[in-house]
């Protein structure tokens, strides 16, 4: 009698040990699949640590001033953690974009047409155009520093948009390595 007692307490113990290891098991994987839902992260969050597009991390907040209507100083006291990829250093004329594209984000209120201004502190001699959230919106036209860029009504969106600055041409090496192509010592977005 005694012998049955241990063998249906051991099939008890046994049952309630897989039972244990199946809610191990469903909690893993819970877990898991709520980890690869990252719609409720911030911006700055997501492109820094999911698809690592920007070259630093910031607070959503700081992150949010770089906004239409404001003066993005790329400067060496300036701010910089709009970037992402194709920037090499900051001087204190600005960022220089390095190789043949250079890419930075931007929010927007509407997606009215705009203008963004780009103060160009030097510039060899590349032709460079602008792409907006994959909509290319024309060449880098440079006037006494300045490149005025139309975007029309449609290419940005309400909330953060990503733009880069390409070109089709051949950088060469400048004389320490770096393939410079234009520094860029701020910008501007603002509505038409």
């Amino acid at each position: 009698m005694a012998k049955k007692n241990n063998v249906a307490s051991n099939k008890i113990i046994t049952i309630l040990g897989f039972v244990l290891a199946g809610l191990l098991l469903c909690s893993y994987v819970f877990i898991l699949v709520i980890s690869l839902d990252n719609s409720k992260t911030s911006d700055s969050y997501r492109l820094f640590y999911v698809t690592k597009e920007l070259r630093f991390f910031s607070r959503q907040r700081d992150f949010e001033k770089f906004a239409e209507g404001q003066y993005i100083n790329y400067s060496a006291t300036g701010d910089i953690r709009n970037q992402c990829e194709g920037w090499g250093t900051t001087d204190e004329n600005g960022s220089w974009f390095l190789g043949n594209t250079c890419s930075f984000y931007i929010y927007s209120n509407s997606s009215s047409a705009h203008i963004l201004e780009l103060d160009i502190t030097y510039q060899l001699d590349y032709s460079n155009c602008l792409i907006v959230n994959d909509v290319e919106v024309g060449p880098l036209v440079i006037n006494d520093g300045k490149a005025l860029i139309d975007i029309p009504e449609g290419v940005l969106v309400d909330g953060i948009n990503k733009f880069v600055i390409k070109t089709d041409d051949t950088v060469a090496p400048a004389p320490d390595g770096n393939l410079n192509n234009m520094n860029i010592g701020g910008m501007i977005l603002t509505s038409k």
